[in-house]
Formats: structure tokens, C-alpha cells, sequence
């Protein structure tokens, strides 16, 4: 449980958004690079975007977060594979993660 309580404060930390005019990656080294990252990435977003990037990202998390649920691994292992995943990407990258997954989903639902 304490996994979904961590994804929740990194989604909530989604939200604040602050930091460089360069396009950052998302830094999974330790919860403050985590926290610090994703600001940065959502500095220069516009509010619509702030809000799309942090809806997909939420999403991404979640599914990572379910597809770990069963796996007989601690939280800390768990945590650190979730956030790994995204480990270096930009904001646009993520979104296209979403993006490609979302039609990896309709293509097996056969849409």
C-alpha cells in the first residue's frame, strides 16, 4: 500500500510545476530528483498542457504500479522499477509512451 502512497505524492508533486527553459528529463535517482525533475519538465507548459502531461503521467504511473502489484518484490524494488522506466525521458517522450500504448491497447481490442 505504501507503493500507491508514494505514486500519489509524485503525482501530486505533478502539479506544481517550476524550473528551466531547457527540455528536461525525468530523474529517478531519489525522491527529491524525482519531485525536482518533474517540475522542471512542467515549467514551461501551458496550463492545458500542465494539465494533459500530468493526467498521462498519473496514468502511467498507475498502470506501472498495478503491473507490479503481484510480484514478490519490496516496495523499495518496486518504486525503483516503476520510476525507472521513465528515468531520462522528456515530457514528450512520456506522452508518446502513452501515446504508443494506448494504441498497442486499441489494436488488441481490435479498433
Amino acid at each position: 500500500m505504501k507503493i500507491f502512497l508514494a505514486v500519489i505524492v509524485t503525482c501530486l508533486v505533478i502539479t506544481l510545476g517550476a524550473g528551466c527553459s531547457k527540455e528536461p528529463t525525468f530523474d529517478a535517482t531519489s525522491d527529491d530528483t524525482i519531485k525536482s525533475s518533474v517540475q522542471q519538465m512542467m515549467a514551461n507548459m501551458s496550463d492545458a498542457e500542465k494539465k494533459n502531461f500530468q493526467e498521462t503521467f498519473q496514468g502511467l504511473l498507475f498502470l506501472a504500479a498495478m503491473a507490479n502489484l503481484n510480484k514478490n518484490k519490496s516496495e523499495e524494488a518496486m518504486k525503483k522499477e516503476i520510476f525507472s522506466a521513465f528515468h531520462g525521458k522528456t515530457a514528450s517522450e512520456i506522452m508518446k509512451l502513452a501515446e504508443d500504448f494506448q494504441k498497442e491497447v486499441k489494436k488488441k481490442m481490435g479498433k
